[in-house]
């Protein structure tokens, strides 16, 4: 996702889902390759990486867990991807 594009509700990405977008185009795939099947599928979904970027609360919802366990995927993930050296957001 673009910043400014429209979401498909037809209203603007929020400023989360615009640094999601640019967060999730700034990670390179070797840092990517580090998560597991699961943390991907999440990564995905949260960052918009495969379309409309998602609330952990909804990422949830479609799986039928608690948003408790999307969260700590989710800092897994974040642990994961700030320990690769390839990726270099915000440095």
């Amino acid at each position: 996702m673009k910043n400014g594009a429209i979401v498909a509700n037809g209203r603007q990405p929020s400023s989360l889902e615009n640094f999601l977008a640019a967060y999730a185009a700034s990670v390179p795939e070797e840092s990517l390759s580090a998560l597991s099947d699961l943390e991907r599928q999440v990564y995905d979904l949260w960052t918009g990486a495969s379309g409309t970027p998602m609330s952990l609360e909804k990422v949830a919802q479609r799986w039928g867990v608690h948003r408790e366990r999307i969260q700590k995927i989710e800092a897994r993930i974040l642990r994961r991807l700030h320990a690769a050296p390839q990726h270099s957001m915000g440095a």
